[in-house]
């Protein structure tokens, strides 16, 4: 046994001198840091964080973090403890020995060479930031005014919207299409399927998978997103159907049921503060709330967070105190999420006066056109 103990320990070293030249090597230089600890962190494949080196920084220094072993292009995330998580740094590292230099002088100004990907990952996200802030500015100017639909102001803020909006498809998809970063390519497609509502088509996602096909974790995100595609496609599955009553509790431990709110038009809406795309949702459901909550409408808001503290801050910088929360700290493994098959959030259910289950995933305007419809 002592033998096997021992060339088990051979083998092992064996590959990690085998992989050893597959593992990065960051230089970091600070410039008038405060005392703190960096750490490098390798994002795995099940979006994990791995702790693969870490080091003291204070004033103006020059520290070396090592990366974990790994097979092709890999996410980092570099953590300061002083400096705050905005300042937190995510890398993308192939073979390479990036140099990224802070300036905690001139407000903390950053600079990143020798990291192609990385370049590219940061010119990528200021341009989506770019975009879809100017995106959300207008579709809210839009929101909050009181033009007629058929008016030509309403007609021109719409227009001016959805300029932005295209102009933000064709540059994330171009994205997609045109990087050799399998990291940048799946936050792209990710973006098209949940922040903008336009997947990518079959041709595009085929061309995709002949780039990337020979990363597994391309290939099982490849899979969910052609799923998902499948699913907005698939009718409507519960319109029609009596909605099941449950019960939930509050923000302050009172449990609420569903129940309780028969004889008014209820939107039933799965979310949580993490999912950008629920958050996004949050200025339509408002104006909604608020117009119609006189004539009898009602939000019954149905967070899977499993971080309490999370979903109460997110409840009130969203400003969706007045509407009826509640949680399911079981998150995914919710008999509801069951109930309902969710494979992803936003998810509502748009309920009548008598229980009756009359829509189903409405977004933004439709929703806004449904209640016109059905509350008079």
């Amino acid at each position: 046994m002592l033998l096997y103990k021992n060339l088990s320990l051979i083998i092992i070293f064996c590959f990690a001198c085998l992989f050893k030249s597959n593992t990065p090597v960051v230089t970091l230089i600070v410039k008038g840091s405060p005392k703190q600890v960096v750490r490098l962190q390798k994002v795995n494949e099940q979006g994990e964080y791995e702790l693969t080196d870490s080091a003291f920084v204070e004033g103006n220094m020059t520290v070396k973090l090592r990366g974990g072993m790994q097979e092709g292009e890999t996410p980092y995330l570099m953590r300061f403890s002083k400096s705050g998580t905005k300042y937190n740094r995510l890398i993308l590292l192939d073979r390479e020995t990036p140099t990224i230099t802070i300036d905690y002088t001139n407000n903390k100004k950053t600079e990143i060479k020798g990291s192609v990907f990385t370049e590219e990952l940061v010119a990528y996200t200021d341009k989506f930031t770019e975009l879809s802030s100017e995106y959300n500015r207008r579709k809210e100017e839009l929101l909050l005014s009181d033009f007629e639909k058929s008016s030509p102001n309403y007609i021109s803020l719409k227009s001016n919207a959805d300029v932005v909006l295209e102009e933000l498809h064709k540059y994330v998809a171009s994205t997609a299409m045109g990087t050799k970063s399998m990291v940048i390519a799946q936050n792209a497609m990710m973006c098209t399927e949940l922040a903008i509502g336009q997947p990518l088509s079959t041709e595009q996602l085929a061309l995709l998978k002949d780039r990337f096909g020979n990363r597994k974790l391309f290939l099982d995100y490849l899979v969910s997103y052609r799923n998902k595609k499948e699913i907005y496609a698939m009718p409507v599955a519960f319109v029609g159907k009596k909605l099941n009553d449950f019960a939930r509790n509050n923000q302050n431990g009172a449990q609420i049921s569903s129940k309780s709110l028969r004889g008014k038009v209820v939107l039933i809406d799965f979310w949580a503060s993490w999912c950008r795309p629920c958050r996004e949702e949050s200025p339509y459901l408002v104006k909604a709330r608020k117009d119609y909550a006189p004539k009898g409408f009602e939000i019954l808001a149905v967070s899977i967070d499993e971080d309490t503290e999370k979903w109460k801050k997110a409840i009130m910088k969203d400003g969706t105190a007045d509407f009826v929360h509640v949680i399911d700290t079981l998150a995914w493994k919710s008999d509801l999420v069951k109930q309902y098959d969710i494979k992803g959030i936003p998810f509502n259910l748009l309920v009548n006066k008598e229980g009756t289950i009359v829509a189903q995933n409405l977004r933004g305007e439709e929703l806004l056109e449904k209640l016109k419809e059905l509350i008079r």
